[in-house]
């Protein structure tokens, strides 16, 4: 009967079976094996109580029997006695010491009383004896992996699988392990393992999911999200994680929805109403970003991530002083709570006086907060305090001539003696910074001068603009992602004609080989020994281009012009919807008009490089003086074609790169009758003007350029005119400068000055078959002694033309006795006139004369002061002239190869 009852137990007709055993136990009260598998058959029913009962009859009668004491501990266990199941299964482990289950069951007793340590030598004297007992390896991984020893338990599970491959809590338990140890692509597939075996497994979907999600695979793991939470609809974690998820592909909008149904199942966890915070953050919806922060609080008071988020918030719309109040909270953060300062000496947030007081200011965050908040010992100085500044080793160098610090401490090193002490970022709110009293005046750093002269000699000669670059910064940084160009993206904004350099002392693997292939960017790599050099570097640049990185913030407070790259949502010290910056008034930001459109900001950046230093090629070395003189000289030859073919020729022997030359057509003075005595210009006349001058451009491709019109388009007194109602058609951009050209007034000839000035300050114009640039003018009008008078009067004020080489001569030479004069009406200068007779009859005294003179000028005309129309005499002066300064021109060009403008 009792294997008649056995074997209904084990088909699972337990009612059947249990009648078997109680008959048999009616025949025989104390047959061991029929109390037993009573007791084992009432364990499985859920009476554990009574399974006890009858096991421990079991024992009694048949104490050699290693089964019982394992059912005996099981049942033991399931009715919370594990001390006593602890003891039984010892005396199990005494009297049968190489029967693997036994060590099995102690073993899940121990792990149960926590004692992990104990249950990993259980199971592992259990597999010991039963190497193929794939359930002893799987708990034998579950105490490995409570002892948070990962590769243990990532290894018995593996063993678990490998004995029985369907084992699917086997398969997910080790695609925990492998999450712990940061292999999430190997726990994705051991989760994707767990998920074939059970298309339903709920867990497995949402470990997946997270694994995914740290993979940065978010749209898989969105997908995984879904379908754990169509397998558990009120699961508010899979939800927020979700909305995680869709937070990490700029899905706003679908992430406030996660957000909000998790909301619906639990809405009093302030973490998913800070979550729903930050989804409207990277809308830029920041008033209802704040009311989602605002809620987690009024949930949670210590909620420290929508505190610290809220104020992020306030600081990003300008709100500054709610915002550095709030920042305070910072120090309660995951990132920051481990680093939070711990000094017997008082914190100083600006309630007491500094007066005689040692300050310790210090360093919390990144390089770039070091470098953007120093500014503030000054302040903490000029208050009466003794300032003691920690800054990270890299900076230690830098802050050498900080105003404002006393002392000067690397990171890490003792420090010494003090009263107060003060995170750097903690200062703002300390000296209650608004938008209006931020310190941002002078630039507060400076770069040493040895290193400068240094670098200096290092970059050599520079025969382009020179603009410093960096794209990436540090890897660890938590928001890299949306911060970070790589440099091929950056690429796409950088127009040739400039030189590049890089002011980043170490390459991601991934820019490498793009670097490789662009010699016109300079990197320097470990020559960078700290940003005392990246500073004396960046002092020889023209500008800077950067992420939002610590070189930008070096940068800018060195008050080098600093153009910023910023992602749509930026850091808060961007702040939002401006292209200035209030911390830095060298700077310009670059906003990406979307989230993650780093492609369309490009095209933006390289319009505004091509401007600031357009136009960019082709590029000739070439004086411009020297070079000026001699162009001016070619086109002004007499008729005699084989004159003017051997000039060229010689123009051809010195000049690094033939210039092209396009002409600009003439205006038919014709067309102006009534204007050449000064009247208003006809609409013909300006529409011809206009329509000359759009043509010149397009031709040429120079936006944004200079255009000179020359003589053909001579208006007589009419210049006023023409400035007047021309400029103001034609774009900021563009100057129009007429030349050989009558200026009635002083006064209009120093506005064309002044307007010059802005043009060559930002060394930006080309030459259109220029034949002389004649500010000063070669009528009588200038040469008169009114006029004279009243310009010599202007110049000496201080809005006169100051440019590099001495060019402005403040000198009049004039002697109304001498019938021939030569002219020289520099491009940026008064007229000089010199006395003609030796140069009529002396050729190479004219030579001599003209490798002074023309160092400087800009061009040569002869004039006489009551010449009706000047050009007239131009032809008076010797062919031999021109020979001999085309002769001296030659030389200044072969020996004078040094400036960097550019011509067409």
């Amino acid at each position: 009967m009792l294997s008649e009852a056995l074997a209904l137990h084990q088909n699972g007709q337990l009612d059947e079976a249990r009648q078997r055993y109680e008959a048999v136990l009616a025949a025989q009260p104390e047959h061991p094996e029929a109390l037993h598998l009573l007791g084992a058959l009432n364990l499985q029913q859920g009476n554990a109580e009574r399974a006890v009962e009858l096991i421990e009859q079991a024992i009694a009668l048949s104490p050699d029997n290693p089964v019982y004491y394992g059912n005996l501990a099981n049942a033991l266990h399931q009715t919370g006695e594990d001390e006593t199941a602890l003891q039984w299964l010892d005396t199990a482990v005494a009297r049968f010491p190489g029967h693997a289950e036994t060590h099995y069951n102690r073993g899940i007793v121990l792990a149960s009383l926590k004692q992990a340590e104990a249950a990993v030598a259980a199971f592992r004297e259990a597999t010991r004896l039963a190497p193929k007992h794939a359930a002893a390896y799987y708990n034998l991984g579950n105490a490995h992996l409570h002892l948070a020893a990962f590769g243990e338990a990532a290894d018995a599970y593996l063993m678990a699988t490998q004995l029985r491959p369907k084992y699917v809590k086997a398969w997910y338990n080790l695609g925990k392990a492998r999450r712990e140890m940061s292999k999430d692509a190997a726990a994705v597939d051991a989760f994707s393992q767990a998920i074939v075996l059970d298309p339903a497994y709920a867990k497995a979907y949402y470990n997946r999911a997270n694994a995914l999600q740290s993979l940065k695979r978010h749209a898989e793991a969105v997908a995984d999200y879904d379908r754990c939470i169509a397998l558990q609809p009120n699961d508010d974690v899979a939800l927020v994680n979700k909305g995680n998820a869709l937070l990490s592909q700029h899905r706003f909008e679908s992430a406030v929805d996660a957000y909000e149904q998790a909301i619906s199942v639990k809405p009093d966890v302030a973490a998913y109403h800070n979550n729903k915070g930050n989804a409207y953050l990277g809308m830029r919806q920041t008033r209802r970003a704040l009311d989602a922060y605002g809620r987690a609080i009024a949930v949670d008071p210590l909620e420290k991530d929508a505190h610290f988020n809220r104020a992020i918030c306030h600081l990003l719309v300008g709100e500054l002083e709610a915002g550095f109040e709030e920042y305070e909270w910072r120090w309660q953060t995951e990132d920051l709570a481990a680093s939070a300062p711990n000094f017997e000496q008082p914190a100083w947030r600006g309630e007491t006086s500094l007066a005689g007081k040692r300050l310790l200011l210090y360093c919390e965050q990144g390089l770039g907060d070091t470098i953007q908040f120093v500014r503030y010992a000054r302040l903490a100085s000029e208050q009466g305090a003794h300032v003691i500044l920690v800054v990270q080793p890299p900076l230690l160098n830098l802050m050498r001539g900080l105003n404002g610090r006393g002392e000067l401490i690397a990171n890490g090193a003792p420090v010494p003696a003090f009263d107060y002490h003060c995170p750097l970022l903690s200062l703002p709110y300390a000296f209650k910074t608004g938008l209006a009293t931020i310190p941002a005046g002078e630039p507060y750093i400076k770069a040493d001068p040895a290193l400068s002269a240094q670098w200096q000699k290092r970059l050599g000669q520079k025969s382009r603009p020179w603009v410093g670059l960096a794209w990436s910064g540090r890897p660890e940084h938590k928001n890299d992602e949306n911060r970070s160009l790589r440099l091929e993206q950056l690429l796409n904004a950088l127009p040739e004609g400039v030189e590049y350099i890089c002011l980043q002392k170490e390459l991601r693997e991934r820019d490498r080989d793009t670097l490789a292939g662009r010699p016109d960017i300079r990197f320097f790599g470990d020559e960078l020994r700290d940003f005392a050099d990246t500073a004396a570097l960046c002092e020889q640049l023209d500008l800077v281009v950067s992420v939002d990185t610590s070189v930008a913030h070096m940068a800018a407070a060195l008050g080098k012009p600093t153009w910023v790259l910023l992602p749509f949502v930026p850091d808060w010290r961007w702040m939002l919807d401006r292209d200035d910056s209030p911390w830095y008034p060298s700077v310009k930001l670059f906003r990406q008009k979307q989230s993650g459109d780093w492609a369309t900001l490009m095209p933006e950046v390289r319009s505004a490089l091509q401007a600031r230093f357009a136009p960019v090629a082709p590029r000739v070395s070439v004086p411009v003086n020297s070079a000026y003189a001699l162009h001016c000289l070619y086109i002004n030859l007499d008729a005699q074609q084989g004159r003017r073919e051997a000039l060229a020729a010689n123009f051809a022997r010195h000049a690094p790169k033939r210039w092209q030359l396009e002409r600009i057509p003439a205006v038919d003075k014709r067309m102006l009758p009534e204007n050449m005595a000064g009247g208003p210009l006809s609409d013909a006349a300006k529409a011809c003007l206009l329509s000359h001058v759009a043509a010149v451009r397009r031709a040429c491709e120079l936006p944004g350029d200079v255009l000179i019109l020359e003589d053909d388009a001579w208006f007589g007194a009419n210049t006023g005119n023409i400035v007047s109602e021309i400029m103001p058609r034609l774009k900021d951009d563009v100057d129009l400068v007429f030349t050989d050209v009558c200026i009635p007034s002083p006064e209009q000839m120093l506005s064309l000055f002044q307007r010059y000035r802005k043009m060559l300050a930002e060394q930006r114009f080309s030459l259109l078959d220029l034949k002389k640039l004649a500010f000063a003018g070669t009528s009588a009008y200038i040469v008169r002694a009114q006029a004279k008078e009243r310009l010599l009067a202007l110049l000496s004020t201080p809005d006169a033309l100051q440019l590099p080489y001495d060019l402005l001569l403040r000198q009049w030479i004039h002697d109304e006795t001498l019938s021939g004069r030569v002219i020289f009406p520099f491009a940026t200068s008064l007229s000089i006139h010199a006395d003609t007779s030796n140069i009529q009859t002396d050729a190479s005294a004219a030579t001599e004369w003209c490798w002074n003179a023309f160092r400087r000028v800009v061009w040569c005309d002869a004039g006489h002061p009551d010449a009706e129309d000047p050009l007239a005499s131009m032809h008076a002066i010797p062919a031999e002239y021109y020979d001999s300064a085309a002769l001296a021109m030659g030389k200044i060009l072969a020996t004078s190869l040094s400036a960097n403008f550019v011509h067409k």
